[in-house]
Formats: C-alpha cells, sequence, structure tokens
C-alpha cells in the first residue's frame, strides 16, 4: 500500500498515512491525524470567524500551519516538499519547514515561468533544483538560505531583470547555465567553499562588471564567463587548477587578466577579447591551445612571474620605424602552441624565443600579427614547424652556435654538388652553387666577427 502526507490536528506534525486513510492517531501526542487531501478544507473551515471553538481547541495545530505557511493556499506543500505556488504575490517568502523544491514550482499549469519579482527560500533548503527559476524575466532578488549547497543547471537561465544574489558561504557548486544570460546581474561573489563552476553559468551576462573570489582553487567550465562584455579586469586565483575551454570568450571590455600558476593548458580562453592589452602567464603551463588569443586586436604585453617584456639584447632585426624588436617572454616549460593561437592579435609586436621543449606549432599560429620568432637550440624544423609560419611574415633564427653549424653543413652539401658537375652544359649550374658558398662563407664570417666583437 502507498503512502500519503497527512498532519495532526493537535501537535502540527507533518508524517505519512497509509493512502486510503482519511483519518488516524498520532504516534507522537495521541492527537487526531487527517490525510493531506483534507488540508484545504480544514484550512477554509480554521480560517472562518464562526470556527473560533475549534481555535481554541486546537491552538497548537493552527499556530504550526502558520508557522510552517501550510494553511496559505498559496503553497501546495506535501511534508516538507513543495509542490507549487499557486499564488499571485510578486514578492514570495517560502514557508519554513520546506527543505525541498519541486523543479517546476514557478510555473503556472501551462508551464510559463510566473511574474514574480523578489524570493525569499527558508533554512533547511539544500539544492536549488534544474530550472527552478527559468525564464522568471521579472525576478529580481533571491534571498538564499545558509545551508545552501548547490545550484543546479539552469537555475536562472535567462532571469534577465535579476539584479543582486548573494551567495552563501556553504555553495560549493553552480551548475552549467545557471545564470546564463541574467543581463541585469552587476557583480558576483563566489564564496570559499566553491569548487566547481560549470558550462556556461554566467555567460551572456552583460552587465557583468565584477567578479569577486573568495575561494582559491575551483574548477571553471566550458565558457563560463563567455559574452561578459562589462567585465574589464579578472583576476583568477592562484589556487585554480583547470580552466576550460574559451572561458573568457568575447568579453569585449576585458583589458588585464591571468592564468595562475597552477594550470598547465588553456585553449580558446581570451578569443576575441579585443581591449585585453596585457596578460600573465605563469612558468608551469604546457599549451597554449587552439584560439587562445585570437583576435586579441589590443594585445601588446606579456609576463610571465615577475619577467617582462625587456629589450631584445641583439635584435635579429628592427622595426619598420627603426626601433628595436621587444622580447615577449614565454613560460619555460611551454610544448605546444596551437592552431591560431595568436591569429589576429594586430598589435602584438615582437621576439618569442622558443625553446627545444616546444614540439608543436599549429597552423597559422602566429597569422596576421607582428610576432617574430626565435628558435633557441639546435632543433630542425619539421613539417609540422612549416605549418605555423604560413603567409612568410616570420623570421627564424637559431642561436649562433645551431647556426654556424648548419651553415656548414649547408656549404660541405654545395661543394659536393659543385665537384660532381662536369662538362661545359652544366657551367652555369656550378657557377650558381660557388656563388652561393661565397655566399654562406660571407654569412658564417660575419657570425664569427659578432662573436669576437
Amino acid at each position: 500500500m502507498g503512502k500519503s502526507a497527512g498532519f495532526c490536528l493537535s501537535c502540527g506534525c507533518a508524517l505519512e498515512i497509509d493512502d486510503g486513510v482519511r483519518r488516524t492517531v498520532c504516534p507522537e501526542c495521541g492527537g487526531e491525524v487527517i490525510a493531506a487531501r483534507a488540508k484545504q478544507a480544514l484550512q477554509t473551515f480554521l480560517r472562518t470567524a464562526e470556527n473560533t471553538y475549534y481555535r481554541e481547541l486546537f491552538p497548537r495545530a493552527v499556530e504550526r500551519r502558520a508557522e510552517e505557511g501550510l494553511a496559505n493556499d498559496d503553497f501546495d506543500i506535501v511534508g516538507n516538499y513543495l509542490r507549487k505556488y499557486r499564488g499571485g504575490n510578486t514578492d514570495v517568502v517560502i514557508p519554513v519547514g520546506v527543505t525541498e523544491i519541486d523543479p517546476h514550482a514557478f510555473e503556472n499549469d501551462e508551464n510559463v515561468a510566473l511574474d514574480i519579482e523578489r524570493v525569499t527560500i527558508p533554512e533547511g533548503v539544500t539544492c536549488l533544483p534544474e530550472n527552478l527559476f527559468s525564464r522568471c524575466k521579472y525576478l529580481k532578488t533571491v534571498i538564499l538560505p545558509l545551508s545552501l549547497t548547490t545550484i543546479s543547471d539552469f537555475t536562472f537561465l535567462w532571469c534577465t531583470s535579476l539584479e543582486e544574489i548573494r551567495l552563501p558561504d556553504n555553495v560549493t557548486a553552480i551548475g552549467n547555465f545557471a545564470f546564463k544570460g541574467c543581463t541585469s546581474l552587476a557583480s558576483i561573489t563566489l564564496p570559499r567553499k566553491i569548487i566547481g563552476i560549470g558550462k556556461e553559468a554566467f555567460s551572456g551576462c552583460t552587465a557583468l562588471g565584477r567578479v569577486e573570489f573568495i575561494t582559491q582553487s575551483l574548477i571553471f567550465g566550458e565558457r563560463a564567463f563567455a559574452g561578459c562584455t562589462a567585465l574589464q579586469e579578472i583576476r583568477i586565483p592562484d589556487g585554480v587548477t583547470e580552466l576550460g575551454k574559451a572561458v573568457f570568450e568575447n568579453c569585449t571590455a576585458l583589458k588585464t587578466a591571468n592564468i595562475p600558476p597552477k594550470v598547465k593548458r588553456v585553449q580558446g580562453l581570451f578569443r576575441g577579447c579585443t581591449a585585453l592589452w596585457a596578460v600573465e602567464w605563469n612558468e608551469a603551463l604546457q599549451e597554449i591551445g587552439k584560439n587562445t588569443f585570437r583576435d586579441c586586436t589590443s594585445l601588446v604585453y606579456f609576463s610571465v612571474c615577475g619577467r617582462k617584456n625587456v629589450p631584445y639584447a641583439k635584435a635579429v632585426e628592427d622595426t619598420a620605424e627603426g626601433k628595436k624588436i621587444a622580447v615577449l617572454p614565454l613560460p619555460e616549460n611551454l610544448q605546444r602552441i596551437g592552431e591560431k593561437a595568436f591569429m589576429g592579435a594586430l598589435q602584438l609586436e615582437g621576439v618569442f624565443e622558443i625553446s627545444e621543449t616546444v614540439q608543436f606549432v599549429g597552423e597559422n599560429a602566429f597569422a596576421d600579427c607582428r610576432v617574430r620568432v626565435v628558435i633557441c637550440g639546435a632543433k630542425q624544423r619539421t613539417a609540422k614547424w612549416d605549418r605555423g609560419w604560413k603567409n612568410g611574415i616570420y623570421v627564424l633564427y637559431q642561436e649562433t652556435e645551431s647556426k654556424k653549424q648548419s651553415i656548414l653543413q649547408e656549404m660541405r652539401q654545395k661543394q659536393q654538388q659543385a665537384e660532381s658537375l662536369r662538362g661545359m652544359f652544366v657551367r652555369k649550374r656550378r657557377e650558381e652553387l660557388e656563388a652561393e658558398i661565397a655566399s654562406l662563407q660571407n654569412r658564417l664570417e660575419a657570425l664569427l666577427q659578432e662573436d669576437a666583437e
């Protein structure tokens, strides 16, 4: 036999009774227990003026029902479970005693979000279910209880009027799309215990100008703050270990940002951040993935753990204006630069010194920017590397010793070719090889002179 909700008329406690039983005895006080389906009739009965006798007879029951809001026809509550809000008020205070809320509690019978403006949620509620306030376009303020730990997926999706919400200290997780499209939300503080922000949790919050981190360690989901066009500065906590793809994509007002020391890989992180001009990254970073700084048209400055843009002592060439090219510091442990990583960074100008640890440079990694690349060490270009130098705007160099060895090897190869050519029909080709050998000799002498200086 199934169970249904009931309550005691004497002590007011809520309990379960067998289906089909309309009345029974309370195990706590011996009072009369009625089934929940008789609730509405009893509420009307108790509220009428002529039934003062019953108010005197069952004072605690009436008092407790008032405390829990169960005597209010606006709320459809079974036990501690709020099934539906049926009232017409725009300022809603959910009754004390409710600990669970149905995902569709604030929709009408046609599953359309209600026109509420303010909601107060009582202590005891630990989780806001999926879609709870989704598309409540007039909702401005929500008062959350200290007991809350989880904000589920889509909870405040497209609440376009939501202006203020304070996350309690015990919140540990914010679900996917939880605040997506909250276009009036101006600030958010992420509390100390939070460990994860879901995919697109705050994406499209176009008024969000301030994000404060009390927590020091959390994981960012993919595109968590994408399209937050009012956000001008972000300081990601040092304890963050993982940043999802494109976390700050198209944050067009963002000017300065950092990549914290425990993050090893990023991808698409700042794509389309057209105002971003300065980035601080860390030595532990191993991969600058695909599209990380793509179309960052204002980007000019990098620093790595205090190492900043510095003059390049032996500049491989000057700019068109005659000024020396600056070194743009890269993380020491960098291994991969992804496809189109810096593509379209129109203002980025300088030298990237890529060490031997870098194993791959993706296609168009530096397309449409004025970066020159220096290869440190003896690593030779490979087919994979060649795709990184598309458009012919990159200058490729090696350290002096490696360059000398490369020149000597090329000279030997051309000398062997010249010696193997005999007869009048190959005379022109032999003369060309001799001219190329002379040019290589001049380059080698220039390197030796540079070392002597």
